[in-house]
């Protein structure tokens, strides 16, 4: 909506409004660049089954992660910025300013960077994580983003112990 500048546009945009919570999430999916989609996949699937809350520094390094590549982790792919994680993973996931149980160094770190935001990274909504679960999404053009508890913790171990 805020793309529309007049009574027209913003008329035609809510006449294109998905029907569902399904499409809603298949519109935010494929709106993802393909070259940013296996880093938003694999990004989730940490979000999902991560034991505890991941900071948004440790969901960008995963992202750059590819368990099939040789080397499986490069310095020349990781991000910019950071931050850039909370556009490419856009209305699927909130943040939240917390330090509520990390270690004493992570306080420090904040306390000499005050100008550092610290947040953690939580999926927007549960049923996020329902539709990515889901069979239906199976067969779709958003398939590769289908995810599984078992796949997911098995990639996140692996992933860990790299």
């Amino acid at each position: 909506m805020k793309k529309c500048h007049t009574s027209k546009e913003v008329q035609d945009a809510l006449g294109s409004l998905p029907e569902s919570l399904d499409e809603t999430y298949a519109r935010i999916l494929l709106s993802i660049t393909e070259k940013d989609r296996l880093k938003v996949a694999r990004a989730l699937k940490w979000i999902a089954y991560s034991k505890q809350p991941l900071r948004v520094d440790e969901v960008a390094e995963a992202m750059v992660i590819d368990m099939k590549a040789d080397p499986s982790f490069h310095f020349e792919h990781r991000m910019f910025n950071v931050n850039l994680t909370f556009d490419l993973l856009g209305p699927l996931i909130i943040r939240e300013k917390s330090f509520v149980g990390r270690d004493i160094r992570y306080h420090e770190k904040a306390d000499r960077n005050r100008n550092d935001e610290f947040y953690e990274i939580r999926l927007a909504h549960f049923s996020v994580k329902e539709y990515l679960e889901s069979v239906r999404i199976l067969g779709t053009n958003t398939d590769m983003f289908f995810m599984s508890e078992h796949e997911a913790t098995h990639e996140i171990i692996e992933t860990s112990l790299l």
